[in-house]
């Protein structure tokens, strides 16, 4: 391991002595850990990115501002900001980590692909554009489940287009065999106009399971194309849905769970 304390403002790294990350210099620092040795870092001061500081992505093409791959850390934003001032995604592909305590402003969505990560407390700010489908504040594509616990969308989310436009408020488009997406105690306060429009899942590839408990829109989640009816609490693709757990109680996806939605048996 190359990184040592002088790239940060200070720290080793462990769960005792994390990284701290002051700016945006130190955050480009962050490298994976292992399986058995997690990196720890903390940010101490605010992160900012601009137009400037985009790169293509790595494996998706599209515009990032850390096109590698990072796996096994735990970033514990305490309540700082990462801000983005352009549309690009903050991490291409993060996978086996925990994103905690952050709030994201973003134009975009905070990572490209995610691959088995928790976000616990991360909450998400700004007017956001989406040209397409599959998208979600979190992410676009989800590997191996993904575990969101206390986040909120603020974000005001507009999405062109229509019938391709796989979009929701959280993860964009699960692919993993039987993996689990969990949602607790997530809520939107914003709102997404998309083509189609659903709270957690934007499309499904292979069979998923969904459990959710305690989340409300207390926002607005609006689909403007009109050849489709979807549940749009649930997921715009809920045929690969193999179960809905809510609150406990294994549901079935057409039950009525909040209001804030427009056009779909979920109004």
């Amino acid at each position: 391991d190359t990184k040592k304390a002088s790239d940060f403002e200070g720290g080793l790294g462990t769960k005792a002595s994390p990284y701290l990350i002051a700016n945006k210099g130190q955050f480009e620092q962050i490298t994976s850990g292992y399986i058995d040795n997690i990196k720890y870092y903390s940010l101490i001061g605010e992160v900012t990115f601009t137009e400037s500081d985009e790169l293509a992505g790595a494996r998706w093409g599209y515009a990032v501002y850390l096109p590698k791959k990072v796996s096994y850390i735990n970033l514990n934003g305490n309540g700082k900001y990462i801000k983005c001032e352009s549309a690009a995604a903050v991490f291409d592909i993060i996978g086996n980590s925990t994103v905690m305590n952050l709030n994201v402003e973003i134009k975009n969505k905070f990572a490209t692909q995610t691959i088995g990560v928790t976000f616990d407390g991360v909450n998400f700010y700004g007017n956001v554009s989406w040209n397409g489908g599959n998208n979600g504040v979190i992410c676009a594509y989800v590997t191996d489940g993904l575990t969101a616990i206390n986040c909120n969308n603020y974000a005001t989310i507009n999405s062109t287009g229509g019938e391709t436009d796989y979009n929701a408020i959280f993860t964009g488009y699960a692919f993993t065999e039987n993996a689990t997406l969990s949602f607790k105690n997530c809520n939107n306060y914003g709102s997404l106009i998309s083509g189609k429009a659903s709270m957690f899942i934007g499309n499904v590839r292979y069979k998923s399971k969904l459990v959710v408990e305690k989340c409300l829109n207390k926002g607005e989640i609006r689909a403007t194309y009109m050849g489709y009816t979807p549940n749009c609490y649930v997921s715009v693709s809920e045929s690969n849905i193999i179960s809905l757990t809510l609150n406990g109680e294994t549901k079935t996806l057409n039950t009525v769970l909040s209001s804030g939605f427009y056009h779909g048996p979920s109004d």
